[in-house]
């Protein structure tokens, strides 16, 4: 079943989904006759059988309505200089327009918001294709996803963040004012048209990952977390699929350069904060037992490991105030109110890290159960991460994180204890418990890419090797041989990237700002004569004349061959 199957699985409203309670809403009844696949977007809004004239259908011309001409459902990204003739199909049409008569007033405003206010603060400095490109131009041409953006620019206007409650569970926001029920009634009419074009078979991988992002973040906005998550899980599949080497079906698609070009690096970019930092609720310690244990054996181990539950469950709580405030941090807040607020709740939150921190440390590091001590270590490598990640949040440059070389050697330290506990020193058997991909992988990987120390960074690349290989994504953005290509990148030809520390070393010096690199993505590139291929994204943040911020990207293949030149 691929990923598409199963993300119609989630929004069929036969199932328990994450989309409860909105996937409870009653199917109307159809009037029987044949459906019209290529009918004018007039008569689809409308809900009446277009008779698919070209260029404009009769219903429309004879009612004096516009018809704005057959409905192209295919998903073609156009390349920038590229002149396309008329027959092709674009899903670019209409062109962006608030002046379309299935839309009233309230939705014009709203998409006129989100175009003007909402999106330019979404798309910080390297979101833009999405969010001021892409979606605005989808919302013409497909109703859930109009629907969608207008719920979004709802909730950005009339719906106050911090009077949200958070809800952790998969279950009803609560409704706090009259603008927040008028926006789940969009997004409501969201979920149900997606949920008959998914019937229709007319959404692909591309278009499917769209609207998971968006129902996404209306799901953020409302604070309402358990939701959000489990599309957050549906969308890491949706995007394997889409950049799978193996899947040749997805490479025949038409619709996946928009994946490739759009939607692929800007999930792909997001996707490594929230794997970093993880959930606001703790896996169940029995997913890191090993299937093969004794029953015995496993009874005792879960017995163990469950009198750190409290502590566990209080850093978790801890790590996802820290993930709300650095998203807010990620929109770059100009409102001084908003500002001032955000400076307070890291500020609080970082205190009540090291403290726990220090509890944690007095009460559990001189514990002799082996499960216990990986246990604690690998907690601790996950709170160094929070910490470092929270505390560099507000600032724009990659430099503010050298004020954290004692707090990286901490974490690496822990995680290479991680990694001696899955083995016994005595038999060199592997122990019952182990770290389930991707586990330690993308924080080491984040140690490696953002200690620019050249002996810390080249210490996690080598643990990196040594750890549980992970899949999807991360076995992409954590290939060393990447992270060995972003180290040289920002080093230069100073050190070899395989070089190792000497005994009496002393400090030495670290790349300069505009040598680093700020964001990576996944993206996919057109190959003259040849199927297309994923490279990896590397962007810097560099400032303009104008004292503007911009981005220069430099791409690698990540099928690494011999021809590891960027395309």
């Amino acid at each position: 079943m691929t990923a598409v199957q199963k993300f119609a699985q989630k929004v069929d409203g036969h199932h328990h989904d994450l989309l409860n309670p909105y996937s409870r809403l009653r199917r109307r009844r159809r009037t029987a006759h044949e459906k019209s696949r290529t009918g004018c977007m007039t008569c689809k809004a409308r809900k009446v059988k277009c008779d698919e004239t070209k260029p404009y259908c009769r219903r429309c011309t004879e009612s004096g309505r516009e018809c704005d001409g057959p409905i192209s459902s295919g998903l073609r990204f156009i390349h920038e200089g590229r002149t396309v003739s008329e027959g092709n199909g674009l899903f670019y049409r209409p062109e962006i327009s608030l002046a379309t008569p299935q839309h009233d007033s309230a939705e014009q405003r709203a998409f006129h918001h989100f175009l003007h206010r909402a999106a330019p603060v979404f798309a910080g400095v390297v979101d833009s294709p999405f969010w001021l490109d892409l979606v605005p131009r989808l919302a013409q041409s497909n109703p859930f996803v109009w629907d969608a953006v207008v719920s979004i620019s709802w909730l950005f206007e009339h719906v106050p963040y911090d009077r949200l409650v958070t809800n952790l569970d998969a279950r009803p926001a609560v409704i706090v004012s009259q603008g927040h029920r008028q926006a789940l009634q969009w997004y409501t009419r969201a979920i149900a048209s997606l949920r008959q074009h998914l019937e229709q078979g007319e959404v692909d991988a591309p278009l499917a990952l769209v609207s998971c992002i968006l129902f996404v973040s209306v799901e953020y906005q409302q604070r309402n977390i358990g939701n959000a998550l489990v599309l957050m899980e549906m969308g890491y599949k949706l995007l394997a699929q889409s950049i799978s080497a193996s899947s040749s079906r997805m490479q025949s698609l038409p619709n996946s350069s928009v994946v490739g070009e759009v939607v692929t690096p800007f999930f792909s970019r997001h996707a490594v904060l929230v794997a970093t930092l993880g959930s606001p609720l703790p896996p169940d310690w029995s997913c890191y037992v090993a299937e093969n244990t004794g029953t015995l054996q496993r009874t005792t181990l879960l017995a163990s490991l469950s009198t750190l539950d409290e502590p566990r469950a209080h850093l978790y709580s801890l790590t996802y105030r820290a993930h709300e405030v650095i998203r807010a941090e990620q929109l770059r807040p100009t409102e001084h109110r908003i500002i001032r607020l955000q400076r307070m709740k890291q500020e609080l939150i970082l205190q009540e890290l090291r403290q726990w921190e220090t509890a944690f440390v007095n009460k559990w590091s001189h514990d002799k159960r082996t499960e216990i001590l990986w246990a604690v270590s690998s907690l601790l490598v996950y709170c160094g991460v929070c910490y470092i990640w929270l505390s560099t949040c507000t600032s724009p440059l990659q430099t503010a994180f050298d004020d954290y070389m004692d707090r990286f050697a901490t974490i690496l330290k822990h995680a290479e204890k991680v990694l001696e506990y899955r083995v016994d020193s005595a038999t060199g058997r592997p122990r019952p418990i182990f770290t389930s991909a991707p586990g330690l992988v993308p924080h080491l990987y984040f140690c490696a890419t953002k200690c620019r120390d050249p002996w810390l960074r080249r210490q996690a690349l080598g643990l990196l090797q040594r750890a549980p290989a992970g899949d999807g994504l991360w076995a992409s953005v954590a290939n060393p041989k990447v992270i060995e290509k972003i180290i040289s990148i920002e080093e230069g030809e100073r050190y070899h990237v395989n070089s190792s520390q000497p005994k009496d070393a002393g400090p030495l010096p670290l790349p300069p700002e505009e040598n680093r690199i700020h964001h990576v993505a996944v993206v996919k590139k057109d190959v003259s004569g040849s199927a297309p291929r994923l490279a990896l994204q590397l962007s810097k943040c560099t400032a303009t004349p104008d004292r503007s911020k911009a981005t220069i990207s430099e791409n690698i293949w990540l099928d690494l061959g011999e021809d590891n030149e960027g395309p």
